[in-house]
């Protein structure tokens, strides 16, 4: 075949009255044997560079999606494909010869790694043929024509009830499986259709064909007789899963009972709505899919973090027993000799005896101050967890709402609906999050509506990051307490106030590219890049912080 570019998609703009602030364009480009891959990539990036020039104030950004080379013809298939043109002649009764057909194939890998491969049968057509074999009509003009008789290759199965128990009987006799037995049986009845007949009988699919009563058997038959009745009428059913198209069927089926069924009084009309609501759905779920999976994770990640806080919480509650067991411990009459672990001591408070939990290499003294320690610091602990709680629990609460929006979504306009209406929201999630391509020194990530985060590779990006690359208004971000890269969260214009989502996104990758990456939850450190400075002669990447605020996150980059 010859070389093909298709444009299979087209995004861009948010309404009609709104000034599109980017397009994007995504291009199918097939190669064929007799071309070079990096060739052809570089002739079209330099076609789109050279388009691109016409408008000096508009930024192009190329990035590839796949390279796949094609199924180029070897030496070590030449066999291969002779014996196939052979034989399929011979059963033809015409000359079967080899060529190229232009569509996607993973046979490529067997073909580079040296494996003899060779497609066959590519390119079927279907066709409608009378009674007698006669061509009527076909769907693709190759192969046989109009007016063309043709030999059916599949037999319709038994013609009466005693051939089907004697092709039950032969084709059950190995212990097969009922769904299988009956797929040979009814070698035109595809696995749906099987079952259909299957569970219109009463019968279990996985049981053993040969265990089948006579009577089963018969039954089975007359369940398949009806079926083929039903073929006859005209009608269609299609099974609905809410507004999604789950199955297209000749047939009223007992399998789809679970799903709302609509009846069709022709095939040719079911067929129509059927594709064409499937391809609509297949296009939502193609836009909404990802950004659902998104809110989920971030969902997830949040509600164990939520978690987390609520056991520290919980943990922190014990600060009044932490204080009494050390009060307890200290009223103790010193002991000599070693010291049990537990320690049974008297309640100075109730004089009932308690257990607690010591180290039996501390004294009883160093043992109540470890108490007292650990008291001061679960009430510390706890005012900042419950300060983080509140954050975190109406945080899960935006992401449960959204996640329900987003699964209620059913339909193109009801998503383009929500787009507009949640855009801020959804903005962190959007397909325009993730890596994107560097046109300066630092790591980039776009956060979507604007937002960009810059992350320094080492000491001397670190300091040109903070002391010249961001702005004043912009955000900076660092690990607290452990090295790591200089991060810069880039606003989209002075006088905005991100959303919190974004902040923590940009929090998260501080976190990632510093020695707290493994750790579950890390401080950092977020202050306007105005109030970093580097001070006199300090070393590359060195600097101070005024203003400063502290969040803590799980480290982590964006999907």
């Amino acid at each position: 075949g010859a070389p093909q570019l298709t444009i299979g998609l087209i995004q861009g703009g948010i309404n009609t009255n709104v000034v599109p602030d980017r397009v994007v364009l995504r291009l199918d480009r097939r190669i064929v044997p007799e071309e070079n891959s990096a060739a052809v990539e570089a002739e079209l990036r330099t076609l789109i560079a050279g388009a691109a020039a016409a408008f000096p104030r508009a930024g192009v950004q190329v990035r590839r999606i796949l390279l796949a080379t094609p199924l180029t013809p070897t030496p070590a298939a030449a066999r291969l494909t002779a014996l196939l043109c052979q034989h399929a002649s011979t059963e033809l009764g015409e000359p079967v010869t080899a060529g190229g057909v232009p569509l996607y194939t993973d046979a490529r890998h067997y073909a580079a790694a040296g494996v003899p491969i060779v497609l066959y049968g590519a390119g079927a057509n279907a066709y409608v043929v009378s009674n007698d074999g006669v061509v009527l009509d076909s769907f693709r003009s190759t192969g046989a024509e109009a007016g063309e008789r043709v030999t059916a290759h599949a037999s319709e199965g038994p013609a009466n009830a005693l051939e089907f128990s004697n092709a039950w009987a032969n084709a059950s006799a190995d212990g097969r499986a009922c769904g299988q037995v009956l797929a040979e049986v009814l070698p035109l009845f595809n696995r749906f259709m099987a079952d259909e007949v299957i569970a219109r009988a009463g019968i279990a699919r996985n049981v053993a064909g040969r265990t089948l009563t006579n009577v089963q058997i018969e039954s089975l038959y007359e369940r398949s007789a009806d079926l083929r009745r039903h073929f006859d009428d005209g009608f269609a059913w299609i099974y609905w899963n809410g507004s999604k198209p789950e199955r297209l069927s000749l047939f009223e089926s007992v399998q789809m009972s679970e799903f709302t069924p609509e009846h069709f009084g022709s095939v040719s009309e079911a067929t129509s709505v059927f594709v064409r609501r499937s391809l609509s759905w297949k296009t939502l779920s193609a836009e909404r899919d990802p950004v659902l999976r998104k809110v989920s994770t971030e969902l997830k990640r949040t509600q164990r973090r939520l978690d987390g806080l609520e056991k520290e919480v919980a943990s922190a509650e014990r600060a009044d027993d932490y204080e009494r067991f050390g009060h307890i411990l200290m009223a103790q009459p010193p002991v000599a000799g070693p010291l049990d672990d537990p320690f049974t001591a008297i309640d100075s408070f109730s004089g009932e005896p308690v257990q607690i939990r010591i180290d039996r290499r501390m004294s009883l003294i160093e043992n109540a101050n470890r108490y007292y320690d650990k008291a001061r610091t679960a009430r510390a602990a706890r005012e900042a967890a419950e300060e983080r709680l509140e954050t975190t629990r109406a945080a899960v609460d935006r992401l449960i709402e959204l996640h329900d929006r987003l699964d209620a979504v059913d339909s193109m306009d009801d998503w383009k609906s929500v787009q507009r209406e949640l855009a801020d929201a959804l903005a962190p999630y959007s397909d325009r999050g993730g890596r994107i391509e560097p046109e300066v020194p630092f790591r980039q990530f776009d956060l979507g509506s604007g937002y960009v985060v810059w992350v320094g590779r080492n000491a001397k990006q670190n300091e040109l990051l903070s002391t010249r690359a961001a702005r004043k208004f912009d955000l900076w971000f660092h690990a607290r307490g452990v090295p790591g890269s200089h991060v810069v969260l880039r606003l989209p214009h002075n006088n905005i106030t991100p959303d919190q989502a974004i902040v923590e996104q940009a929090a998260r990758i501080a976190a990632h590219y510093s020695k707290a990456r493994g750790s579950g939850l890390a401080p950092v450190i977020v202050a306007e890049a105005k109030f970093v400075r580097k001070p006199r002669g300090a070393a590359p990447g060195t600097v101070t912080v005024e203003r400063e605020r502290v969040l803590l996150v799980e480290p982590g980059l964006p999907e």
